[in-house]
Parts: C-alpha cells; sequence; structure tokens
C-alpha cells in the first residue's frame, strides 16, 4: 500500500516538474501583461488541482525517525533481543564487534548516492565531493549503533536503492509515466513550425524527363522543318 502511494507521488511530482517547465517557457516568452497573466493563472489553476499525495514524500524523513526511536526503545526494553538475532548477530542489543553492519551502512549509503548521481545525471563538484565524505564518517558511528538499528538501517537503504533501480528503467517508467503528456506552450506564442512561403514549390510527378530517342527525334523534325522554310525562301526569290 505505502508503495502504491509512493508510485501516485511520484507521477504527481512529474507532472508538477511539467508544468513548472512549461509556466517558466510561457513567462520567459510573455511580450505583454495579459500573456504575462494568463501563465500566471495557469500556475495558480495547477497549484489548486495538486492532491495531497504529493506531500506523501515529506513524510518519508519522520518514518525514518519514528521506526529508529521505536527500534530504539525496543533495544532497552525488550530483553528478548539479546537472543532473537541469527549468524554472527545473535544478540542484536550490542554493537556489532566484527564492524560489518557499519561497513554494510557506510557502503549503502554510498551506492544510494552513486546511483542518484548516475540517474540525475549529475556533473562532480565539490558538493558531491563532500557529500561522499561525510557519509565514509557514518562508518565511526554506525560501530556505536545496536545490531538491531544498524539491521533496521541497512534494510531501509538496500531497499530505497532497489526502488531507485527499478524505477528508473526504461520499461518501468514507461509503464508508469507513458500516460504523461509532455508540457505544450500556448498557441499565443506564435507558429514555429515551417511556412507556406518557406515550403518548396510544388513538383508535377507525372513530368518525365524524354528519352534519348525522344530528344533525337524532335531534334531531327526541327531540322527539316528549317529546310523546308529555306527551300520555299529560295523558290520565291
Amino acid at each position: 500500500m505505502l508503495l502504491t502511494l509512493l508510485l501516485s507521488a511520484r507521477k504527481q511530482i512529474r507532472v508538477a516538474h511539467q508544468e513548472s517547465s512549461a509556466v517558466a517557457t510561457l513567462l520567459k516568452r510573455a511580450k505583454d501583461e495579459k500573456s504575462e497573466h494568463e501563465a500566471v493563472d495557469r500556475a495558480l489553476s495547477f497549484l489548486k488541482s495538486l492532491g495531497p499525495l504529493v506531500f506523501i514524500s515529506i513524510g518519508r524523513p519522520y518514518t525514518f525517525m519514528a521506526l529508529y526511536f521505536a527500534i530504539s526503545n525496543m533495544v532497552q526494553k525488550h530483553p528478548s533481543l539479546k537472543e532473537g538475532g541469527a549468524f554472527w548477530f545473535t544478540d542484536l542489543t550490542t554493537p556489532d564487534a566484527l564492524y560489518i553492519f557499519p561497513a554494510m551502512v557506510s557502503l549503502s549509503l554510498l551506492l544510494r548516492l552513486e546511483f542518484s548521481l548516475h540517474y540525475t545525471k549529475r556533473e562532480r563538484s565539490l558538493g558531491t565531493d563532500i557529500v561522499r565524505i561525510l557519509l565514509v564518517l557514518t562508518f565511526p558511528f554506525a560501530a556505536s549503533f545496536p545490531k538491531a538499528i544498524c539491521c533496521y538501517l541497512v534494510t531501509w537503504n538496500f531497499a530505497s536503492l532497489a526502488q531507485t533501480i527499478v524505477l528508473h528503467q526504461p520499461a518501468v517508467k514507461k509503464l508508469l509515466f507513458s500516460k504523461l503528456n509532455n508540457p505544450t506552450c500556448s498557441s499565443s506564442d506564435g507558429p514555429t513550425g515551417p511556412t507556406a512561403e518557406d515550403s518548396a514549390h510544388p513538383v508535377d510527378e507525372n513530368e518525365e524527363p524524354l528519352p534519348p530517342e525522344g530528344r533525337e527525334a524532335s531534334d531531327s523534325s526541327i531540322d527539316q522543318v528549317k529546310d523546308k522554310s529555306d527551300k520555299e525562301s529560295e523558290k520565291d526569290s
């Protein structure tokens, strides 16, 4: 259910991005106050038509924090978590002495960042390098967390990473967002396509060039007519 709501919110956010781009284009091309008012009215009407699903993404950090504090309270108040783990993390109330979970937390955060930069096609900058360094520095902090919280962080990060990869696949984007139309500008911007003056003159497709035999026959008939006219002029003289 939550995934369905997130997909619906993603669709509305995509539509909002397209509409904002169209309104920005209209404002740039506006030549008078009337066209500017039309663009502003279009933006206001679209904002009124937005549903509450657009604001679902705002609640994701609060959901993350609520689950984090809930698991922290469980670690403190539920002794059963001391034997509720598996493999090397049988005791979920203590930090990971092998540092496997802290490494997985940092690695999952770095993978999320790299895939986001890859799909958004952002160029490398100083800001992204600083973010990478900060994500690497999460390792010592994660090393102090109980294994239960590390399990939660790793699961959250890899689930978000899988969602990012799947939603950016061409087939999935075509299936989910193919019905979204590209933003179009109003007709007040003037025609942008070729006009009748710019088009080439029509060519008669039925006209065909004469074959060589036809050209020779026409030349010989012209010569015969010239000879006859010369003979008649000599007789008259």
